[in-house]
């Protein structure tokens, strides 16, 4: 009887560094979802339909199985809590993200080859984003569109 319980400890033991290991590495994570459903898009329409008519999105283009789109989140999320839905500049910017392996047809239209990309769009056009990948750098270039 000492045996099976030693057993059992054991097993539950092992299984809980497992689920540990699993948590700290990331291995749980089904999909990459920092941003609400509201900031996330599908289609190419509703993408345009959620810029207002004076605005610019910083649309991230990424995969949810991309380290650097993993490592690059935090930020984004930091990003769109302190801009989206804001005026900058004259302009209301919204920070929205499509998931490229769940709509491969947008990514494809807007050019897509790695991730993440950012790209700042609007009724005037698109513009890619080559800088650092921090709120700061963002910050800058959401100044300067």
């Amino acid at each position: 009887m000492a045996c099976k319980m030693n057993i059992k400890k054991l097993l539950m033991l092992v299984g809980i560094i497992i689920l540990v290991v699993l948590l700290v590495t990331g291995g749980l994570r089904v999909r990459e979802s920092f941003l609400s459903s509201d900031n996330e898009v599908s289609t190419k329409e509703e993408l345009y339909g959620k810029i207002p008519k004076d605005g610019v999105a910083l649309v991230k283009f990424y995969a949810p199985w991309c380290g650097h789109c993993k490592n690059m989140a935090p930020d984004w999320e930091k990003l769109s809590s302190k801009y989206d839905n804001v005026k900058v500049n004259g302009k209301t910017v919204r920070i929205l993200s499509v998931d490229c392996d769940a709509n491969k047809g947008l990514g494809k239209e807007f050019g897509i080859k790695g991730f993440p990309t950012i790209k700042a769009v609007s009724a005037s056009g698109i513009k890619e984003y080559a800088g650092q990948r921090t709120v700061n750098a963002w910050e800058t270039f959401i100044k300067s569109l």
